[in-house]
């Protein structure tokens, strides 16, 4: 529906702004065609923002308006699997609706009575239509709630249709149905509890959906997802009851599905027969994770016959058969006893008031039961278990202490006897340091350590080896961060930060220089990307405490030398050396000039990374870039040139997002300072400096290495600052302004990377015979 402004009705508008409207139905075309998401979100931002600000609807005749509000309701019922544009495409429809809301209201109905009013059952495109408009249009949910019953009557005959055709074949037209059931309970709950509960007569249309939604949940449906959806819309509709009684004695039905014979499912008004249809126990997955995914809190708190218990509470058997059942879908049966226990600690308070006795006392059962589901799931095969029990530990803890305080338990055996038994786990178990971290709020960093200090030694261990370093280096680094409370707390008056990070040395500058300066490659490595960064922030003053122990005239001790200052600058954005005499640059010289690539790789992210991404070069900087980048052109290996290339990249954003910032600062100004023209032209002329060392090394006499080396920095410059924004990648773009920055440079003579000359160089390494350029 693309728009055409060479007729009659425009007559009366001004030339500018008919190119405004085209310009603006230029931008939603462009969205309907593209075939990439963020294309699409990109053209319709512009969109969007030409709308607000530039587009005066009121001088707009009806037909012009029509044309506009057809070709953004034809976006929308387009873009109906993309919920971020379906919302974005209906503020604009609001927006227009604000000047005209009956044009826009029996455009979006005539769609609606459409799909409602056709004798044809519904397709998957139908439904996915129905869905957008409950979900992303808020003039569409308002005319569905008014045909909410020709709604769930047109719903109901995909459901007979399918189910007339034997089997479902068909699972995704199922799947569709579903969830538009499940967003019509939790949407319009108000229309949908009268038809359940607010009758005397059975809803025979509600009736037929709940029988469907049960057959599928009892293995009609061959399809997990639409097994498991299905549970949590027969869930939603108990939430449509109007009081929590109610609501109760609706779920309490529904747990009738733990036996094995046919029984009769009583939601209000509403009674379906159901029978299991196969043995794989995935129908109670499916409805314990809808109660506790959607169930109200209230419903699931409610103690139905003064009898002290509740839903929640009468639904743990069933949780806990789950977890002990050898399920094809553990990891869901897990994430069922992880919701139950959110669902309980949410619910409580109430929980709390209804009983007398401790919900998790030293002899209760409840208590040893969980604790069992959780140690056998800690070390779990399957992955993404052991995670979801450390979730799960945490939240029991949280509930034990909350039952403690309520009842007057001030011993708490429980931690202690917890804390024991992690520890006693093998150091190659990933739940024991998972644990830990969980434990270790409710004794303190002091306690923990005195109790397990072996510590240390297994977190060097740990760090040798990839699949347990990083859970390892979480407890260190919440250790360190509880340390650093507790000290903080103890004394009268705040501690220095030098007195703050010599207690820490006490504990960690042995491990930690131990670590930097090993022999092994992978420990060193992890040390520097887990534990340095972390131990800088949370204690600033450690690196003077681990630099006096090291001696730079060493080559060990200069890779862990470069990696102290480069982290100590990335997270503190300090640098030490102030003049060309200082040590600390003299040092770092040797480092730039060592033999060793990562030795020098590390020496190169002193100088080019910064905490702050607008911090411009100084001019020491500066010159060192320009004598040692073209040192290190010849490297043989691969990763030793994409790392160069990275941080010779990180130091180019700096310059670039100084000098944009300079650019735009001074745009509502007359003109710039001299200081800010000196750092332009520094930047300007350093970026420049880059390019034209690149192009003058891709001549057909240079060496392989040296070609390949300076393509990926003129990448680097390329992606930095060219205006070139490119939908397949969602980092590393250019600023939407950048071209103001370079306008500004090309003012200058500088910046003209796509010179005839230039564009002969890169396709000589098109026609390069190695064929690896190209």
């Amino acid at each position: 529906m693309d728009a055409h402004f060479d007729n009659p009705e425009l007559r009366d508008i001004s030339s500018s702004h008919i190119d405004i409207l085209e310009l603006l139905f230029g931008k939603l075309t462009e969205c309907r065609r593209s075939s990439l998401k963020r294309c699409k979100e990109r053209s319709l931002q512009e969109a969007f923002k030409i709308l607000k600000e530039r587009v005066r609807l009121e001088s707009l005749e009806r037909l012009q308006l029509l044309s506009l509000v057809k070709l953004l309701v034809a976006v929308q019922m387009e873009a109906v699997n993309i919920p971020v544009l379906c919302r974005k495409l209906d503020q604009m429809v609001q927006f227009i609706g604000e000047m005209n809301s009956d044009i826009v209201y029996e455009e979006i109905q005539l769609h609606i009575n459409t799909l409602m009013h056709s004798d044809q059952i519904m397709s998957i495109g139908d439904l996915q239509l129905v869905s957008m408009f409950l979900e992303s249009s808020t003039l569409g949910q308002g005319i569905l709630r008014r045909e909410s019953h020709s709604v769930l009557a047109k719903v109901a005959e995909v459901f007979v249709s399918s189910q007339e055709e034997d089997v479902l074949r068909n699972e995704t037209l199922c799947y569709q149905a579903v969830k538009v059931c499940l967003q019509i309970f939790q949407i319009l709950p108000k229309e949908v509890s009268s038809m359940v509960f607010g009758t005397e007569q059975s809803n025979p249309v509600l009736t037929s959906i709940l029988g469907f939604l049960m057959d599928i949940i009892l293995g009609w449906s061959i399809n997990k997802d639409t097994r498991l959806l299905a549970g949590t819309a027969v869930a939603m509709l108990i939430n449509t009851a109007p009081e929590e009684k109610v609501g109760r004695m609706a779920a309490w039905s529904l747990l009738q599905f733990t036996r094995p014979e046919p029984w009769k499912l009583t939601l209000g008004e509403l009674q379906v027969q159901c029978h299991c249809r196969t043995k794989d126990r995935l129908e109670r997955l499916a409805l314990s994770r809808g109660l506790l995914t959607a169930c109200r809190k209230d419903i699931l708190a409610y103690d139905l016959d003064h009898n002290r218990t509740c839903l929640l509470l009468d639904m743990f058997p069933v949780v806990s058969a789950l977890c002990e059942e050898s399920l094809e879908d553990h990891y869901y049966a897990f994430q069922v006893f992880t919701l139950w226990l959110k669902c309980l600690k949410e619910c409580q308070p109430s929980i709390l008031e209804m009983s007398s006795v401790p919900l998790l006392g030293q002899d209760s059962s409840l208590q040893h039961q969980v604790i069992e589901i959780i140690w056998k799931n800690a070390e779990s095969p399957i992955e993404g278990i052991t995670d979801s029990a450390r979730n799960a530990l945490c939240l029991f803890l949280e509930i034990y202490e909350l039952d403690c305080q309520h009842h007057g338990d001030v011993e708490r055996v429980l931690y202690l006897e917890m804390l024991h038994r992690t520890i006693e786990l093998p150091w190659e178990t990933k739940a024991k340091y998972l644990f830990l971290c969980v434990l270790l709020p409710y004794f303190g960093s002091e306690v923990v350590l005195k109790s397990y200090n072996e510590f240390p030694a297994h977190l060097l261990k740990c760090l040798s080896t990839n699949q347990l370093s990083s859970c390892a280096s979480e407890f260190y680094k919440l250790l360190i961060q509880e340390l650093r409370k507790e000290l903080c707390k103890k004394q009268t008056s705040p501690p220095s930060e030098f007195e703050l990070a010599s207690t820490w040395s006490k504990y960690w500058q042995a491990t930690l220089l131990e670590a930097l300066t090993s022999d092994v490659k992978l420990l060193q490595t992890n040390a520097v990307s887990h534990l340095l960064p972390w131990t800088l922030r949370t204690f600033p003053s450690a690196p003077m405490m681990l630099l006096d122990f090291l001696d730079p005239t060493s080559q060990g001790h200069l890779k862990a030398w470069t990696c102290i200052m480069s982290t100590h600058r990335a997270t503190c954005g300090e640098s030490s050396w102030i003049s060309e005499e200082s040590h600390a640059f003299r040092t770092l010289q040797n480092a730039l000039t060592c033999h060793d690539d990562d030795v020098r790789l590390a020496a190169f992210n002193v100088l080019c990374c910064s905490s702050k991404s607008k911090e411009m070069p100084n001019a020491l900087e500066f010159s060192a870039m320009r004598k040692y980048i073209p040192l290190n052109l010849n490297s043989e290996a691969p990763p030793f040139r994409q790392q160069f290339y990275s941080a010779v990249k990180k130091f180019l954003c700096r310059v670039r997002d100084t000098c944009l910032a300079k650019v735009l600062k001074t745009k509502s100004k007359m003109g710039f300072s001299l200081e800010d023209e000196n750092t332009l032209c520094k930047g300007v002329e350093f970026v420049d400096w880059v390019a034209e060392l690149a192009f003058h090394y891709l001549n057909p006499g240079s060496k392989y290495q040296r070609k390949k080396t300076v393509l990926l920095l003129l990448s680097a410059v390329l992606e930095t600052c060219s205006d070139t924004w490119s939908p397949e990648k969602k980092k590393g773009q250019p600023p939407a302004n950048i071209s103001s920055l370079i306008t500004w440079a090309r003012s200058k003579g500088r910046w003209d990377f796509f010179s005839k000359s230039k564009q002969l160089a890169l396709i000589s390494c098109l026609e390069d015979m190695t064929n690896e350029l190209s």
